[in-house]
């Protein structure tokens, strides 16, 4: 899984989940400009600590998705 951590597969990731967070958070916050926020910071901390990621069996969205919730909560 080292290829992980390159840049251009955090893009790849981003890009396969970044349409999905946005609805999520645009769902839950009915604005737009605060999903767009969210979903900006949802992929900011990943990218940060994205060394540190270790796969156990549990879906890089549901990492993405706590992060939008904690990120929804705050707002």
């Amino acid at each position: 899984m080292a290829g992980f951590h390159t840049r251009e597969a955090f893009g790849e990731l981003y890009d396969a989940h970044d349409g999905q967070v946005y609805g999520y958070a645009l769902r839950r916050t009915a604005d737009t400009e605060i999903a767009r926020d969210v979903t900006s910071a949802v992929f900011h901390e990943p990218f940060r600590h994205i060394k540190d990621y270790r796969w156990r069996g549990i879906a890089f969205s549901y990492w993405l998705y706590r992060i939008a919730n904690r990120g929804i909560a705050d707002r």
